[in-house]
């Protein structure tokens, strides 16, 4: 399975929301949008809204390992960021994603080995 989109570097310290543009219609679908601060803000300033009322999950400072939110509940723990991915499956990402940038940038493409 390809994990490159759950890591990206230059998504590290990330925060990502679900958002749709305010004159979406009905059946219109969501778009992910990133901040580099806990807050929508900026892309509410830009004619978005929530699609859903917290955040979808953050990109870890460290490395650019994507982690979900799950949000708090009231009495009896915090809101708090999980890792979707296991330590294999984050060295898996890692090698896709640099696997997909390399083929990205010398405009090759990917074939399954036979």
């Amino acid at each position: 399975m390809n994990y490159s989109k759950l890591y990206d570097p230059s998504k590290a310290g990330n925060y990502v929301w679900a958002m749709t543009a305010k004159n979406a219609k009905f059946g219109d679908q969501s778009t992910y949008q990133l901040t580099l601060e806990p807050s929508p803000k900026m892309w509410e300033e830009r004619g978005y809204v929530l699609a859903a009322p917290y955040q979808t999950g953050m990109y870890r400072q460290e490395d650019g390992v994507y982690m979900t939110y799950c949000p708090p509940v009231e009495g009896v723990r915090p809101g708090k960021y999980i890792p979707v991915l296991s330590k294999e499956q984050i060295n898996e990402a890692k090698k896709n994603y640099e696997r997909d940038k390399t083929y990205t940038k010398y405009g090759t493409t990917y074939a399954a080995s036979i």
